[in-house]
């Protein structure tokens, strides 16, 4: 069994063998800084079983913590796997790099006190986006119009 990912762009490509290890949301403040979001969810994965496919020579990488390696699409910025050269064997997967959507829910949420007080779970839900009457009522709910 193959899992594919890829950045927003579609410049990189890779994929995953084997099964796909249940994921973790963390909330840890490099997570959500580097994320832009309240959390990120990722997934561990044996470097073995992880490959790229299309456009490493676009993939960059920064250091975001101590041995801890970010690789990100150098086009569009997609941050697609972490890497620590402490523990050579496994690869930390962006688990919204997956292409896959028929892949393990989430089981377990990490630093879980730093999760940002602005973060609603029982906000309003939409399974698609906001109709086009709703977000002229969120504009002006924002004072944009």
């Amino acid at each position: 069994m193959k899992t594919l990912g890829s950045c927003f762009c579609g410049t990189v490509e890779f994929s995953i063998s084997g099964e796909i290890p249940e994921p973790l949301d963390c909330y840890c403040t490099n997570c959500s800084k580097l994320h832009g979001a309240a959390f990120a969810t990722h997934t561990v994965v044996r470097t073995e079983n992880f490959e790229w496919l299309k456009g490493f020579e676009s993939v960059k990488s920064f250091e975001s913590s101590k041995d801890n390696f970010r690789h990100f699409c150098g086009k569009c910025g997609s941050q697609l796997i972490v890497f620590n050269h402490n523990y050579p064997g496994i690869t930390v997967v962006v688990y919204a790099a997956l292409d896959s959507k028929n892949v393990p829910s989430v089981t377990a949420k990490l630093f879980t006190s730093r999760k940002p007080s602005w973060l609603n779970d029982k906000a309003v839900q939409y399974d698609e986006s906001v109709t086009e009457e709703e977000w002229d009522r969120y504009v002006e709910k924002w004072h944009l119009s």
